[in-house]
């Protein structure tokens, strides 16, 4: 029978994942080290709307995002480093060259 429990055998340690959306609340709490070490594994990117380095999230969509891939509770990938790439404006809209640009970026 089943268990009840989810049992992982990888937490993503290493891995790199890039949330290209409204940008990330790099300050929450799902994104602590699972060892307990002091920081985040979140940081800023780049924001292609304010075309700055500080890509925080201004509707909590990224966050959430991000928080499905790589937060320690219930993330897919709980140790992976979230870098949040902001290509979405504060109400989802965005222009395809900042999608592009975004996902180029990524690649740098």
């Amino acid at each position: 029978g089943l268990s009840g429990s989810y049992q992982y055998l990888n937490t993503g340690e290493g891995v790199n994942i890039y949330v290209i959306d409204t940008g990330v609340r790099v300050t929450h709490e799902q994104f602590e080290y699972l060892n307990g070490s002091v920081g985040s594994r979140a940081q800023s990117g780049y924001d292609f709307i304010d075309d700055d380095s500080n890509a925080d999230d201004c509707t909590g969509h990224g966050t959430h995002v991000a928080g499905t891939v790589a937060g320690k509770d219930y993330g897919v990938a709980k140790d992976a480093r979230v870098h949040s790439v902001r290509v979405l404006d504060c109400y989802g809209s965005a222009s395809t060259q900042a999608v592009i640009a975004g996902i180029d970026w990524t690649e740098t």
